[in-house]
């Protein structure tokens, strides 16, 4: 009789499939790099799939569509940029000039590899207006810089230079216009008097 489980059958989809246990983590660092280079509104699965080098049913194994995919990406640039701010928060010296390091990091996130990497944050952010189902993870991105800022000041005047960072950051980078170093901390001071 003969044996029914055959060791020398054809390899099931299951055995071809490759190992990779950081695919869906690339997955996501694609979706990062193609909002940087397209924008939220072009994003899709395909084009995604394209750049982290995946089948396209390794997609919808791991993201069960777009928005899906867009919470996560924005869970990493949140995680990313919270490394960041809190790197920035610890290493400022004690009686810092807040209003001047401040400035001196906005000029920072507004050029060089920065510049991008900031962009594409703002831009997964602002989706959250007509995306509900972003709001939970963009909240969250949103209040990274004020409590790092409530680290050094209140909380109210913490908000106030979150929210006039923004501002500025959305100006540079909407108008391309480079942040000025002395205007910008003269108008931090108005916010965070030395």
């Amino acid at each position: 009789m003969e044996n029914p489980v055959s060791t020398n059958r054809a390899p099931t989809a299951a055995r071809r499939r490759r190992f990779d246990p950081e695919r869906r983590a690339r997955i996501i660092r694609a979706a990062v790099d193609v909002v940087g280079e397209i924008g939220v509104e072009k994003l899709t699965l395909r084009a995604v799939a394209a750049v982290a080098d995946v089948p396209l049913g390794s997609m919808t194994y791991h993201f069960s569509n777009v928005d899906d995919l867009l919470v996560s990406a924005l869970e990493m640039a949140a995680e990313e940029s919270t490394a960041y701010w809190c790197r920035w928060g610890e290493e400022l010296p004690a009686g810092a000039d807040l209003a001047e390091e401040l400035a001196i990091l906005l000029e920072r996130l507004t050029t060089g590899p920065a510049r991008r990497q900031t962009a594409v944050e703002l831009d997964l952010y602002l989706a959250s207006m007509r995306r509900p189902h972003l709001r939970s993870a963009s909240l969250s991105l949103a209040r990274i810089a004020y409590v790092t800022l409530e680290q050094h000041t209140d909380l109210d005047t913490a908000r106030a230079l979150s929210f006039m960072s923004d501002g500025l950051v959305l100006e540079a980078l909407a108008s391309d216009r480079p942040l000025k170093r002395d205007e910008c901390v003269a108008m931090l001071r108005r916010v965070f008097p030395h």
